[in-house]
């Protein structure tokens, strides 16, 4: 077992289980052979192309994945690259046969872990699957430690940037205010930074869908958030039920998903000034499905910038501020928890955004 320790307590890595192995491969035989090679070691499932090995790592966390080159539809390449785009951290290696080592060797620069010559001994797969789990588990306990840091980083970060925030908006010498901006965008780029390495390490943590209450994950991301409200003076509003809110998901993505439009509702009086600012946020379930709602007295966005809030890299925010990627980012993770995001903005009077999602039934 790896540990690290830091701050509140002891981070395990999600390798201490039996290691899970997907095998791709449109040959009943091999799939076989490998199964019972493999089944004595590892947690085995099999797979007869690249579209079922998809469904099934939607569906379940794999440790590594074992695929054949050749197959009907996608080839293993072109899996690789799937999985990549989905869950990077899991290591895939290729079965080659005679003629496709070129093949596998240029894909070896860009997302295959590693590839194995046909036909194969038992022991030359075992030694590549043992040295892709010992990457993972390092890459798992560094990237843990990390996140551990960055959290620990980012609440007095918070308060840092909403006292620069407050300051800025009250000083008026032009040497000074230079100075603060500066210092701003220093500061919110090193959110930018830990916020980063926080989710993705929240994907690590729970590669699995599992039941999660969505109402915790709110009262989680306004604790962490609780600063800059009271900074800023902002007002919240929470209105939800009582019961919890199931929903079947990763609980990184939906906390980085809640984060973010929350933390556009802060910002949205940037550019605005306000006796009363007041951020509504507000959870419920209607027949089949989940709807939250985060609404904003702030600045408003114009016609022409809601027809583009959720591209990569457009942002409204002021030089320094913002990215771009954050509602891209929630658009993405939204639609892969099969939900919807609206928004609805008028300038001068504020935003809001509603996400849907399918409820879990009881």
């Amino acid at each position: 077992m790896i540990c690290c320790c830091f701050g509140r307590g002891t981070i395990e890595t999600s390798l201490d289980r039996t290691s899970s192995v997907l095998l791709v491969d449109d040959d009943i035989d091999m799939l076989q052979y490998l199964d019972q090679s493999l089944e004595d070691f590892y947690e085995v499932e099999t797979a007869f192309s690249a579209d079922e090995a998809m469904e099934k790592i939607k569906q379940k966390f794999f440790d590594v994945v074992v695929t054949d080159y050749r197959m009907p539809g996608d080839t293993g390449i072109g899996l690789a690259a799937k999985i990549g785009e989905y869950d990077e951290s899991i290591p895939v290696v290729l079965m080659t046969g005679y003629g496709d080592k070129e093949l596998a060797i240029t894909a070896l620069r860009s997302r295959l872990f590693d590839y194995i010559d046909k036909p194969f001994k038992k022991v030359e797969l075992e030694s590549i699957l043992a040295r892709a789990l010992l990457e993972k588990k390092k890459s798992s306990a560094l990237s843990l430690f990390a996140a551990e840091v960055a959290h620990e980083i980012r609440s007095p970060l918070m308060t840092i940037i909403g006292v620069l925030d407050l300051i800025l908006a009250e000083t008026k010498d032009s040497k000074n205010l230079d100075l603060l901006k500066r210092a701003l965008g220093a500061a919110n780029r090193i959110e930018q930074i830990a916020k980063m390495m926080t989710h993705e390490t929240r994907r690590d943590k729970e590669h699995e869908h599992k039941y999660i209450d969505l109402k915790e994950t709110l009262l989680d991301v306004l604790d962490l958030m609780q600063d800059r409200f009271d900074v800023k003076m902002i007002k919240t509003s929470l209105d939800m039920p009582d019961p919890p809110i199931l929903l079947f998901g990763h609980e990184g993505d939906l906390y980085s998903i809640l984060q973010n439009l929350i933390a556009n509702a802060i910002d949205s009086f940037e550019k605005v000034k306000r006796k009363r600012k007041e951020v509504v946020i507000k959870m419920h379930t209607d027949k089949s499905f989940i709807v939250v709602s985060v609404e904003d007295n702030g600045s408003g966005i114009a016609k022409d910038g809601l027809k583009k809030i959720f591209d990569s890299y457009y942002t409204t925010k002021t030089v320094g501020r913002g990215t771009g990627i954050g509602l891209h980012l929630v658009k993405k993770l939204v639609e892969q928890h099969d939900g919807t995001i609206e928004v609805a903005s008028e300038v001068g009077k504020g935003t809001t955004f509603t996400v849907t999602f399918p409820m879990v039934e009881s």
